[in-house]
């Protein structure tokens, strides 16, 4: 092979396939004192040294010393900052996530964590739906990186009300060149379908004159989440909530969730005023249910991976849809049994910590709920009530540690607003609360770059696209290989 078909083997390596391992690379990137460590699925790749296929492994391996990876790889995986050669590359073994040695094969390691470490019965993991790997905890894990007084939040503050009044934004989104556009027939059928995809929300969602989708409730609005419903004046019995839960979790699945957890309504979380974006409008907000119904949409990984395209853009979009359908369903479920219930999307209270308590998933690197089983493909609603329920535990299937090392979604982004290297407690502006130690997001930079991606819309799920856990074909052999 001369040295211009190796340069071009090299450049026909595209992102996604590299995230896919289809490239040989890739199912998570961590960075160690030793120098940097591919984490590799289990599959057949070639190493390369200086060009040059020297020998085909099948990983995990050894540790292969003095491997020269090519520029264009370098670029490709993004590995490094700075374009230069890896003198060392680590083709990882799989590594015990309980911190409990190293095994030369998956069915190794599957075998030594079911025997020994035994998270929960299998049996009782399988009945509840879950993945194996899934335990139950009594905290929810980000207790453990809360150093500080937890105040609300003021939803004014939120990223996308920032954009409406926040001079200093403004002066970010000044900054940011607009991105190229495609060719008029791709942005017609692009554009087309979003507007299928956010159409139930674009016209229901709200009934406020300048509703467009993506929202949520409006304060003094009817719609899909209006708050004004009548409660049934018949009282549904519940002499056991526990089993009402479950009834709930049937009854919410049919109307369309992926996945439902249910808390007791942490008030830390709801917004300590309302902001309405579209009228500048501002208020206390007095939310005194006991419970939050959580309620995941999948957003579609064929659709998501495209990322930042329109394909990405209406899995997006259509989420949104869904979730003005199947929270304004339960909620209008709950009120003919006779209790209050509201529903709600973006608004009201932050989903990711409810989705968290609510034993839904982990917080991720990015700042997005990671579930066992979309990962950070997931749009979140809720409904609040004060429904007899019995809430369900939150869960850790080892994000925090995983999260630590793989930095695959700070290095998708276009803008560099997701944090490399360690938590802090440091925040890149009001929209980051006080208190946590974790990787804070610049939002700024990242709404300012869907505000300016015309290419698709104003919207950009890089990050989501890039996360191991997002993509189902490799998520299996990722969780254990921590």
């Amino acid at each position: 092979m001369s040295e211009e078909q190796k340069e071009e083997k090299f450049k026909k390596l595209t992102r996604r396939e590299l995230l896919a391992g289809t490239g040989g690379f890739v199912a998570g990137v961590a960075v160690g004192s030793g120098g940097i460590s591919l984490l590799l699925p289990p599959k057949e790749v070639e190493v390369i040294k200086e060009v040059e296929v020297i020998k085909k492994v099948e990983v995990p391996v050894e540790v292969i010393k003095e491997v020269e990876v090519p520029v264009e790889v370098i670029k490709e995986v993004e590995v490094l900052k700075e374009v230069g050669a890896v003198k060392e590359v680590e083709i990882s073994k799989f590594v015990c996530p309980y911190g409990d040695g190293t095994f030369s094969t998956l069915g190794a390691l599957r075998v030594h964590v079911d025997s020994v470490h035994q998270p929960t019965p299998t049996s009782i993991r399988e009945s509840e739906g879950r993945p194996t790997y899934v335990n139950k905890v009594d905290r929810p894990t980000y207790e453990d990186f809360v150093v500080g007084t937890i105040e609300q939040f003021d939803q004014k503050n939120e990223m996308f009300c920032r954009s409406f009044w926040d001079e200093e934004y403004k002066k970010v989104f000044a900054a940011s060149p607009a991105r190229e556009v495609f060719d008029e027939s791709t942005e017609i059928e692009g554009q087309a379908l979003m507007a299928g995809a956010i159409y139930v929300d674009d016209k229901a969602g709200s009934d406020q004159p300048y509703y467009y989708g993506y929202n949520g409730h409006k304060m003094g609005f009817g719609g899909l989440y209006d708050w004004e419903e009548p409660v049934g004046e018949q009282k549904f019995p519940v002499s056991d909530p526990a089993e009402m839960s479950e009834r709930i979790k049937k009854v919410a699945k049919f109307y369309g969730a992926d996945l439902v957890g249910i808390c007791e309504l942490d008030q830390r979380w709801v917004y300590s005023k309302y902001f309405d974006s579209l009228s500048g409008a501002s208020g206390e907000l007095d939310i005194p249910y006991k419970y939050a119904i959580v309620l995941v949409v999948e957003m579609d990984w064929e659709g998501i991976r495209t990322s930042p395209e329109y394909e990405q853009a209406a899995a997006t979009a259509l989420g949104y849809s869904n979730m003005s359908e199947v929270a304004s369903s339960l909620a209008k479920y709950v009120r003919s049994l006779g209790y209050p219930a509201i529903p709600c999307g973006n608004d009201t209270a932050q989903s990711i910590p409810l989705a968290i308590d609510a034993g839904l998933g982990e917080l991720g690197r990015h700042g997005l709920l990671i579930t066992p089983e979309f990962g950070p493909r997931n749009r979140i609603c809720k409904v609040l009530t004060d429904l007899p329920l019995k809430p369900d535990k939150p869960i850790e299937f080892r994000i925090q540690k995983f999260c630590e090392s793989c930095i695959l979604c700070a290095k998708s982004c276009p803008v560099g607003a997701i944090k490399f290297g360690e938590r802090t407690t440091e925040t890149t502006s009001v929209s980051n609360r006080e208190g946590l130690l974790r990787w804070p997001v610049d939002v700024a930079k990242c709404h300012a770059f869907w505000k300016t991606n015309t290419m698709s819309l104003k919207s950009c799920a890089n990050c989501i696209a890039a996360c191991p856990w997002s993509d189902m074909g490799i998520r299996g052999e990722v969780k254990y290989n921590l």
